[in-house]
């Protein structure tokens, strides 16, 4: 199965997602419990790049990309992580 790539403004509950993020906010959209909530929050203070959640009907993966880097950069980063999701 070919993964899709859409950019999305409403999430359904039981859907695998990966969400790039600029910095530490966690969107709402992701309807996160507070236990995977907090254990994000814990994963990106200590500067993971990539912070993967597995729940019982859905994965979840949070990719941060560091601000202050070129448009080359970022897609270069997404790049890398997306090539990290499908080796993983």
């Amino acid at each position: 199965m070919k993964p899709e790539i859409l950019k999305i403004s409403q999430l359904s509950a039981n859907k695998s997602v990966v969400c790039i993020i600029g910095d530490d906010n966690i969107p709402d959209s992701l309807a996160l419990s507070k236990s995977e909530k907090e254990y994000v929050k814990k994963q990106l203070k200590s500067k993971e790049e990539c912070v993967y959640i597995n729940s019982y009907n859905k994965y979840t993966c949070i990719v941060r990309i560091r601000e202050g880097v070129s448009q080359h950069r970022v897609r270069e980063e997404v790049r890398k992580a997306a090539y990290k999701l499908r080796k993983g």
